[in-house]
């Protein structure tokens, strides 16, 4: 078994996976940012597993010249070094498309609470009032919603949106990103002139 220090919050059925592809997690989810490089030192990890707690640059790899791998349980790779990674010969691996679908659903919803004055209805209607013009919103179909970035996340939210029948815009700094039929991809100008919401 290969052993992987593991500093952030996941979920109990890790472990066992773990264990099935021989990884021994050590699991220390209060384990403190700043005592990470002592505890890197103190044991041979192969691999060290992260959401956003620790920032890892090389510094923090002088403390785990073992490291083989860093595993970001999640997609956003902004607190890793990924330059210093590679200098140092430790692999990345994360899950850029894993919670895409939940990001997509959670932020339709947000923009229809948004857009119907979800929160304030909700309230008034717990005080027993109704005031139904100041309630009556405004319908997310009618829409051009705009979208900064057209990754995982973004394509997404644009298959749940164009469900609705809105027009959907994106901007991406990436030239290389393609359009998937579900967004039309416009510079970040069109975008800010164009988009309602």
């Amino acid at each position: 078994m290969t052993l992987c220090l593991i500093i952030d919050d996941m979920h109990p059925s890790l472990l066992p996976m773990l264990r099935s592809i021989g990884v021994e997690g050590d699991y220390q989810p209060k384990l403190l940012a700043a005592d990470v490089p002592a505890a890197l030192a103190a044991r041979p990890y192969v691999g060290l597993m992260v959401r956003s707690k620790l920032r890892v640059t090389a510094e923090l790899l002088t403390h785990g010249p073992q490291l083989r791998y860093v595993a970001r349980a999640g997609a956003g790779i902004d607190n890793i070094d990924v330059d210093a990674l590679a200098a140092a010969g430790v692999v990345l691996v994360n899950a850029p498309e894993g919670n895409r679908d939940a990001v997509g659903e959670f932020a339709t919803g947000q923009l229809l609470a948004l857009l119907r004055h979800s929160h304030r209805a909700d309230a008034e209607v717990r005080r027993a009032e109704w005031h139904r013009e100041a309630n009556r919103g405004e319908e997310l179909g009618t829409k051009t919603v705009g979208l900064l970035g057209y990754g995982h996340m973004g394509r997404a939210f644009a298959r749940r949106l164009r469900g609705f029948g809105c027009t959907v815009l994106a901007h991406d700094n990436d030239p290389e990103v393609a359009t998937d039929g579900n967004a039309e991809l416009v510079p970040l100008a069109e975008l800010h002139a164009r988009a309602e919401v």
